[in-house]
């Protein structure tokens, strides 16, 4: 007597029962990995003393093996056969420059606080003071061209008062009977609300 049956994925109906199918047969992985049979399935697995993707692309490699700039991980480069790391290889920056790869691809920066030429072997990146308002103290400003914190008090002139540096900007506090008028403090004209007697100049 034949039974006919509803077989799951991976098995196929027979005679006898579910079968399971081999997938290995016609192999679904990559060309360079091994295909482990497994009932209703399967499992592709890179050969020993390879790794990689067995897959798809690029498959199975020896340990930093490659064909390709892609067969690496984006922070090396394929160089002679190898996934190297291109910053420890042939690629110099200027003196205190920072290497990093990015898509397998070196590039120089100068760090944080630093100005000048990555690129350059002679001047490369050097420390400046500041480059923004932020990296210096409340009564101090970034000059841009000098690139030191100086007191913006110094590019201010009062008048009759005084300058107070406040969040990177000088302010004027003027003296009693004066009045910050047009960028400088100027005398008020207490006349003109009249406040002497009025038999009085």
């Amino acid at each position: 007597m034949i039974v006919h049956s509803r077989c799951g994925a991976g098995f196929t109906s027979t005679e006898y029962g579910c079968q399971d199918v081999d997938e290995c047969v016609i192999s679904p992985c990559h060309s360079s990995a091994l295909c482990a049979n497994t009932p209703g399935s399967y499992r592709c697995q890179c050969p020993p003393g390879t790794v990689g993707e067995p897959y798809s692309e690029p498959g199975c490699l020896a340990p930093n093996q490659c064909k390709r700039d892609s067969d690496c991980v984006d922070t090396l480069a394929c160089i002679s056969g190898k996934c190297t790391d291109t910053c420890l290889t042939k690629f110099n920056c200027g003196p205190n420059a920072l290497c990093n790869v990015f898509e397998h691809r070196a590039t120089c920066s100068c760090p944080a606080g630093h100005l000048g030429d990555p690129l350059d072997r002679q001047v490369g990146c050097f420390r400046v003071e500041c480059i923004a308002n932020e990296e210096c103290p409340g009564d101090k400003y970034c000059d841009k061209e000098l690139n030191r914190c100086l007191s913006p008090c110094d590019h201010v002139s009062c008048g009759k008062g005084t300058c107070q540096a406040v969040n990177h900007q000088g302010t004027c506090t003027c003296f009693q009977g004066y009045a910050f008028v047009n960028g400088k403090c100027s005398d008020i004209n207490e006349c003109l609300t009249k406040p002497c007697h009025r038999t009085a100049l």
